[in-house]
C-alpha cells in the first residue's frame, strides 16, 4: 500500500467522520454544555474508531452474503500464529496496535463524569470492543478475534492508568 492510498484511505474517512461527529456534537451540545470539548473529542475518536476498524475498506452488500471466516475464541492462538508466519514486526504491530488504539478511550471516559473507576473502564472497553468485532463478523468485513478485544480491553485500562497519572500530576 503506498502513502498515497493510505493518506485516501485516511482522507475518505476523516470527512464523513467529522461531519458526523459535528452533527452529533451540536445534538449533544443543546443538552449539555459542561464537558463539550470532551464530549466532541470523543464522539470524533469513535467515530474514526469504527471507520478504522469496521469500515476501512468499505462495506457491499454482495459480501453480506458470502460465507463468514471463522471467529477464533481461543485466546492468544492467532497472536502467537501472527508471530510464527509473520515475524516479530507483525506480532508487535497487532498487539500495540490494539492497546494505542484504545488508549484514548480509557483516557476520556473518565473525563466525562468524574465517578469513573477502572471496572467501569474495562466493562465499558469491553463491551464497545466486543461491538466491534461483532459489527467485523455482522458485515463480513474482518476477523473476529478474541485476541483484539483483551489487547483492545488493556488499552483502555491503560488509558484510565494515564488519565490518573495526569490528573494527579495537574491537581
Amino acid at each position: 500500500m503506498t502513502y498515497l492510498e493510505i493518506l485516501r484511505m485516511v482522507l475518505s474517512g476523516i470527512v464523513p467522520s467529522l461531519i458526523l461527529s459535528f452533527v452529533i456534537y451540536l445534538l449533544y451540545w443543546k443538552h449539555q454544555r459542561k464537558h463539550s470539548l470532551i464530549s466532541a473529542c470523543m464522539i470524533i475518536y469513535i467515530c474514526m474508531l469504527f471507520y478504522v476498524t469496521v469500515y476501512r475498506h468499505g462495506i457491499s452488500i454482495e459480501e453480506l452474503w458470502l460465507p463468514r471466516p471463522r471467529v477464533n475464541m481461543i485466546p492468544l492462538v492467532s497472536t502467537f500464529r501472527l508471530y510464527h508466519y509473520g515475524g516479530w514486526l507483525v506480532f508487535l504491530y497487532n498487539i500495540i496496535g490494539n492497546i494505542v488504539w484504545f488508549l484514548p478511550f480509557g483516557f476520556l471516559l473518565p473525563q466525562q463524569k468524574d465517578h469513573y473507576r477502572i471496572y467501569r473502564i474495562f466493562l465499558c472497553s469491553l463491551i464497545l470492543s466486543s461491538s466491534i468485532e461483532f459489527m467485523q463478523y455482522i458485515l463480513n468485513c474482518g476477523i473476529s478475534d478474541i485476541d483484539d478485544i483483551i489487547f483492545n480491553v488493556l488499552g483502555g485500562c491503560m488509558g484510565y492508568v494515564l488519565f490518573c497519572l495526569m490528573s494527579k500530576k495537574y491537581k
